[in-house]
């Protein structure tokens, strides 16, 4: 969070600084509310140049971070994905033999389906409010063991998440749909995938129309679809730690990306021309991390259990919030700036695969990304068949 609302605060100052304190208060929450209004409270009266900035910046952190849910999300996403393949891979393999017979106790295909959950907590400083968000939702995963180098997956997740920031809620209903190979023999494996999603943002605020008559507030809704793209690579060499090779050390590397498109949002509602907010570039970022991989494994070479625990140090290189270049309503357009979180976070990924016979299996996983000023948790729980 390198970039503050110090732009949009100043114009706001600016505005107001050759009116008289009432008619100050009039212009904020008056016909100027449509563009700067976000509390349910109009101001108490001391101040009124502040208190129209700090309005100001309740709706600039309540729209960038549109941007931050979805990039939550599809990060949130990708490690489901990631550890969903691995789930299906450790339970089949190629079952035909060169006469054309099938191996006994050998399944080639597997599907899964998964509970998603999580949820996050970035801590805001000065004019900047807090955002909290929770998403749940469901993955199908489905995969088959081409040979015993490569196996190709493919799964349809959707997922629901709400958020709140300075006053206003945003949510994203979104659907995702992604092609993943799970590649390499041996010690050295590697992952990638590939998908795009269609996210239904919605948000709403509160203004006050007209602090002289004592209006009721009024609620401003905005909608607008969203289409988001999803990569990851990941690469990993397994060093066993015993000699049966059931637990295992390994180095870890990934890199992932997520691009969501924004563009133009226009609220209704508004008792004045309403609102339109329009993103002057897209949200995305690009993160590349290393680290280390413990498995633990057991039961059946094949088929077996076993716990994995992730522990990576990722980098954003490229981290881009999606900053509004124009907010009009009622007032001059202003641009506002997104709040942002430390760049560097140290990421925690524990899954666990216990088998209950030789088709089903249950799964589930916990993890974390933890960064300055930002927490994220998540966590799964879902139920693999293997034929």
């Amino acid at each position: 969070m390198k970039r503050r609302l110090t732009l949009a605060c100043s114009l706001a100052s600016l505005a107001l600084a050759a009116v008289s304190p009432a008619q100050a208060q009039a212009a904020v929450f008056g016909a100027g509310s449509a563009a700067f209004g976000a509390s349910l409270v109009p101001p108490t009266g001391e101040n009124p140049v502040c208190d129209a900035s700090a309005a100001a910046g309740s709706v600039c952190v309540g729209y960038t971070t549109l941007s931050e849910l979805l990039l939550d999300e599809s990060r949130e996403h990708m490690q489901n994905l990631r550890t969903g393949i691995g789930t299906l891979r450790a339970g089949i393999s190629p079952s035909i033999l060169t006469d054309g017979s099938r191996m006994p106790w050998v399944d080639p295909c597997a599907v899964a389906l998964t509970l998603t959950g999580s949820s996050a907590h970035h801590a805001g400083r000065g004019a900047d409010g807090d955002y909290h968000s929770r998403s749940g939702g469901l993955m199908l995963v489905a995969a088959r063991a081409l040979s015993s180098s490569l196996t190709l997956g493919a799964d349809l997740s959707l997922s629901s998440a709400r958020a709140k920031n300075s006053g206003m809620t945003l949510s994203a209903d979104s659907w995702y749909f992604d092609l993943v190979a799970d590649m390499g023999q041996g010690a050295f494996r590697r992952k990638a995938g590939i998908g795009i999603g269609v996210c239904a943002l919605d948000t709403k605020r509160f203004i006050i129309g007209s602090a002289d008559s004592g209006s009721s507030p009024v609620a401003l809704r905005g909608k607008r679809n969203s289409t988001v793209v999803n990569l990851f690579y990941e690469a990993s060499y397994d060093l066993p730690l015993t000699r049966d090779g059931r637990h295992r050390l390994a180095p870890l590397a990934l890199a992932e990306m997520s691009m969501a498109e924004l563009g133009r949002l226009t609220e209704q509602g508004s008792p004045q021309p309403n609102p339109v907010v329009s993103f002057d570039n897209d949200a995305e970022y690009l993160a590349l991390a290393a680290g280390l991989r413990y498995t633990r494994a057991w039961g059946m070479r094949n088929k077996p259990g076993y716990f994995t625990l992730d522990a990576l140090i990722a980098q954003d290189i490229r981290s881009e919030g999606g900053s509004v270049s124009r907010f009009s309503g009622g007032v001059s357009p202003v641009h506002l700036h997104a709040d942002r979180a430390g760049k560097t976070s140290l990421r925690l990924n524990a899954a666990l695969v216990h088998p209950l016979n030789t088709e089903w299996a249950l799964s589930a996983r916990l993890s974390a990304d933890i960064r300055s000023r930002k927490s994220m948790l998540g966590a799964a729980l879902g139920i693999r068949y293997t034929f």
